[in-house]
């Protein structure tokens, strides 16, 4: 069974299905938003029918096809753009005998360590090829492979986050150059940006220089749980950004809402990898947090700013609820629930009855859910930050707040091994427990 510690990444790609609002006191939900808004719920069913549907779909899309037949030479997948009208003719790389090792998904369950897969090709001049010197695990690596779903064919390399070092760029890029320290967050539409190979290939606007402060291994904690809390509060919830200086050159797309001194923000899951980040980023953007985690994870959350926490050991939802309100009584204005679907229930009873409310339900909910007129669910799609270029100021201004120390990454369980040891990280990922610490593979 899947633990609901680390269901939650899952939510972010893949499995979304637009819901009917639930009819209140029989009116359609609302919000106070306007007309324009967009509808109320958009979720997904529960874990096991959600993985069950989408592996048979995933299952479905590859048949017929040789599960086992990788060509290192064949064009690469290219992933969709918003932006302009990408050729899909590839460019030339001229890198000598460089072999690109790699972890293949080779069918459901199963991985091959390769070490005979062709240095990649550029889709075009704007890409940079990196060489990951450190790769983040997360539990949406080894959920789609149990699960067979964000497997567009066989075989196909997984990983979401990596940091390392620029090894060739397209004649088009300006932004970083060969030998730069950089740090990404990948779409896995596209098999040459799985960053479970020894070269990764990403859009310009995806790679970030690495902080001075940082290691490779912390800088790849960023690209999965460092900006989903940064893009889920400054982009979907509303939040202010604080005023930290980001790279020259860029703008906010939008200015965000300032907040208000009495409002709260809720997050069910406050020691998840994004629980952190999120506590800490909410704390500087002036809102006061309210974190739900276990006991042994209190002192974490209190470190990392939070105003309040209530720890659910041996307690009943009405009892944790009721804490709740005790704290914020009805002034709860922005939810994130990390958990899973009974977490993000809790999460629309415990907010606002009267304010306006944005919750982002990061770990699924069920599709039977009422929704009151004044809640908005914001269906977070990371899959954005790849595909839109103007979200890059997200990850600029993530990348002031942590060269400033403002914000800091988590513990790490750091990994020696390089690919050859994914396997098992991933597998002490799902075992759960994991007491705040992020699991990273060292790749040399």
């Amino acid at each position: 069974m899947v633990s609901s510690s680390t269901k939650w990444l899952s939510s972010l790609v893949c499995f979304r299905r637009r819901l009917k609002p639930e009819v209140l006191d029989g009116e359609h939900s609302s919000h106070r938003f306007g007309t324009d808004h967009k509808e109320p719920v958009e979720s997904s069913h529960s874990i096991s029918t959600t993985l069950q549907q989408s592996a048979r779909t995933s299952r479905e899309s590859v048949a017929g096809k040789k599960r086992h037949d990788f060509s290192p030479q064949k064009e690469p997948a290219v992933v969709e753009r918003t932006v302009s009208d990408d050729t899909l003719a590839t460019v030339s790389v001229e890198k000598g005998s460089s072999l690109n090792q790699s972890l293949l998904v080779v069918a459901e369950r199963q991985y091959k360590l390769v070490d005979d897969c062709a240095y990649p090709t550029l889709a075009n001049e704007r890409e940079v090829i990196i060489r990951p010197m450190a790769v983040g695990l997360n539990p949406i690596d080894w959920m789609s492979v149990d699960y067979n779903f964000c497997l567009p064919s066989f075989p196909w390399i997984t990983g979401r986050e990596c940091a390392g070092v620029v090894d060739h760029t397209g004649s088009e890029v300006t932004n970083v150059k060969v030998g730069d320290q950089v740090w990404t967050s990948t779409y896995y539409r596209d098999r040459r940006a799985g960053c479970f190979q020894q070269f990764v290939t990403v859009p310009e606007h995806t790679v970030l220089p690495m902080p001075a402060n940082l290691n490779f291994d912390q800088a790849s904690t960023l690209g999965v749980a460092g900006l989903t809390a940064a893009m889920t509060l400054w982009k979907w919830l509303e939040v202010t950004m604080p005023s930290v200086s980001c790279t020259a050159g860029s703008s906010p797309p939008a200015q965000a809402t300032p907040s208000r001194s009495d409002e709260y923000l809720l997050i069910w899951g406050g020691a998840t990898m994004t629980g952190q980040f999120a506590t800490q980023i909410a704390r500087l953007s002036g809102l006061k947090t309210i974190c739900v985690a276990s006991e042994t994870s209190k002192s974490l959350c209190t470190s990392l700013g939070a105003t309040h926490v209530i720890t659910r050991d041996g307690k009943s939802p009405e009892m944790l609820l009721e804490e709740v309100q005790a704290i914020a009584a009805d002034n709860i204005t922005c939810a994130i629930d990390l958990v899973g679907a009974e977490t993000a229930s809790y999460c629309l009873r415990a907010v606002s009855t009267q304010r306006p409310v944005l919750f982002a339900p990061l770990a699924m909910m069920k599709n039977d859910m009422a929704i009151a007129r004044n809640v908005r669910i914001e269906t977070v799609e990371m899959k954005r930050f790849v595909l839109d270029e103007d979200n890059a100021f997200y990850a600029e201004r993530l990348n002031s707040l942590i060269e400033a120390g403002a914000v800091k990454t988590p513990e790490l369980d750091v990994m020696e091994g390089g690919l050859a040891v994914v396997e098992e990280g991933l597998a002490r990922i799902k075992a759960g427990n994991r007491n705040g610490r992020k699991v990273v593979v060292r790749m040399s």
